[in-house]
């Protein structure tokens, strides 16, 4: 990302109810463990401030605000309301000064972005280095992530697209997945997306979300929270954020 140098991570779905913005969450806490400077950016409506059990009446106090989480992890609630409803320049463009307004001093910034191909969406992960596009074993998830995916590679992102399977049994499911995946990318996109890992299905991971206690910030122990920090480890080491971006092909998405 060219603002600041910071490193861009954004998280996407083609449906809802796959973990997405329980994974943004996890992903940024591992980050913090790590000892990465991060900003977790809430543009999917402020979800995330109740999933993390955040502050709420700070947030409530100030339309643009900022709540550390942990250490090194700072949840910052995006200004635009309906974000999935923004299709204009100048909501575009509001979002960009918000970001480039409160991303100073960080390494890196993951983008919790809105359910679907949307005009936020886009134009996160036309920033971003690297884009996690989420999905379950459920077939219309998988559908779903299609659509994002086709979306993303008509807009010439595709070299940054990782699948992440969310709630699976283990590695075979996930291998298995992400083969059925790449048959039919190479058949009608003509190319294959990164594989950027697995998260198990785990009880304690539904539970923490339901307690609004994210599973990074307990037992790290715990299958699923495993998982999430493997991936951390393996998204934001130095040697994954060395590509330059460059301008998306169309004008909706805007690049670095």
């Amino acid at each position: 990302m060219a603002i600041e140098k910071v490193n861009g991570l954004a998280v996407v779905s083609g449906k809802g109810g796959v973990g997405k913005s329980i994974i943004a969450l996890n992903l940024a806490l591992a980050a913090g463990n790590i000892g990465i400077k991060t900003m977790l950016f809430d543009a999917a409506g402020g979800n995330l401030a109740t999933l993390a059990n955040a502050d709420r009446q700070a947030f409530a106090n100030r339309l643009n605000s900022s709540n550390d989480l942990a250490e090194n992890v700072t949840l910052h609630i995006s200004s635009l309301r309906n974000p999935c409803l923004v299709t204009n320049s100048k909501g575009i463009r509001s979002l960009l000064q918000e970001i480039i307004r409160v991303v100073a001093g960080y390494k890196c910034i993951i983008f919790d972005c809105p359910t679907g191909v949307n005009a936020i969406s886009q134009t996160l992960a036309g920033l971003s280095e690297k884009i996690a596009l989420i999905s379950t074993p459920d077939p219309t998830s998988i559908a779903g992530a299609y659509i994002v995916a086709r979306a993303f590679e008509h807009e010439g992102l595709a070299a940054r697209i990782g699948l992440l399977f969310n709630q699976v049994e283990g590695i075979d499911e996930a291998v298995s997945l992400k083969t059925r995946f790449d048959i039919m990318s190479k058949s009608f996109l003509k190319c294959q997306f990164n594989d950027f890992g697995h998260v198990r299905k785990d009880e304690a991971m539904a539970k923490s979300a339901l307690e609004q206690t994210p599973a990074l910030s307990g037992d790290i122990e715990l299958p699923a929270a495993s998982d999430i920090t493997r991936i951390a480890r393996g998204l934001f080491s130095r040697e994954t954020f060395q590509n330059v971006t460059t301008r998306p092909k169309t004008g909706s998405v805007i690049g670095n």
